[in-house]
């Protein structure tokens, strides 16, 4: 991933040194997540302390999202996936997920907090148009697997 091109001067919560996640845990992302339907995936991470939790999701995935259409590729629509790389890293009790997809040339972060059952509850943000921010929520399916959704769609990680 290019960290350099994102990279920010201002002072941030998250790990990367990239724009932060305003407002991660707004009445509009606990609104979202508070689904019924949370997700239609097992969540392994239940029960687990916050120690198991980051050896299991800490470090390298394949991530990819659809739902809704980027621009700046040709010919994209919402049905269409865009996938690319991440990287996870736990910061006490938050989750960082930074992604990329169009080869690298786009980038999102995630910034989410763990509820009871260490489910992923937070914000997306589109690091390449600082306007489009979304609720996501996440759980850990199986240990390749974090089954996620925005408002729109999907948003998921894998190994």
């Amino acid at each position: 991933m290019n960290k350099d091109k994102i990279k920010t001067e201002e002072p941030v919560r998250n790990p990367f040194g990239v724009h932060d996640v305003p407002n991660p845990d707004s009445d509009e992302v606990l609104s979202f997540a508070s689904d019924a339907t949370f997700l239609n995936a097992q969540n392994i991470l239940k029960g687990k302390d916050r120690n198991e939790v980051a050896v299991l999701i800490a470090g390298k995935w394949n991530s990819r999202w659809n739902g809704g259409a980027d621009k700046t590729i040709k010919d994209d629509a919402p049905g269409k996936w865009k996938a690319g790389e991440a990287t996870i890293q736990i910061e006490i009790n938050r989750v960082y997920i930074l992604f990329n997809w169009k080869d690298g040339e786009r980038q999102g972060l995630i910034d989410a907090g763990f509820d009871e059952d260490n489910r992923m509850i937070g914000r997306y943000i589109n690091l390449s148009d600082l306007s489009i921010m979304r609720p996501w929520k996440g759980v850990l399916a199986d240990k390749s697997h974090i089954a996620g959704n925005w408002t729109n769609g999907i948003l998921e990680f894998y190994r």
